[in-house]
């Protein structure tokens, strides 16, 4: 059995230990649980889960959604972010012990802008898929 809570560790882990990441958002500000009054630029992620099974087979595909919040006048620090994030988790599997990662696969960003013109979110999804 697939434990979801290795694979929030193995994107934690991923996600604080990068040093592209982290020269740009300091790792208190990464996480699935943040506090209201985390500071900016923050990095918030999310995932959905979907069990699969096939003849005897078994494994989860789930959808990574990251949200980077940026309080910058401008897209280019959500923008930077994105790239260090994409960089850090792009084709590269995140190990789990109780099941294999067949792959972490980008497959959309959107950049939104705050109504108040300071803060800009960008929104990656990533597919991961796991397999027993």
């Amino acid at each position: 059995m697939i434990i979801s809570t290795q694979i929030l560790t193995a994107i934690q882990t991923r996600l604080t230990g990068d040093a592209g990441i982290t020269a740009l958002v300091n790792s208190a500000n990464i996480g699935n649980h943040l506090s209201q009054d985390s500071g900016f630029p923050n990095i918030f992620y999310q995932v959905d889960w979907e069990e699969l099974g096939v003849k005897g087979e078994s494994g989860i595909n789930a959808t990574l959604q990251i949200d980077i919040n940026t309080d910058y006048r401008g897209d280019k620090s959500a923008f930077d972010i994105a790239d260090a994030v994409k960089a850090a988790l792009q084709d590269t599997p995140l190990t789990i012990a109780s099941g294999d990662c067949f792959g972490t696969t980008f497959t959309a960003q959107d950049i939104q802008q705050d109504p108040d013109g300071i803060k800009h979110v960008a929104i990656m999804l990533f597919n991961l898929m796991y397999g027993e």
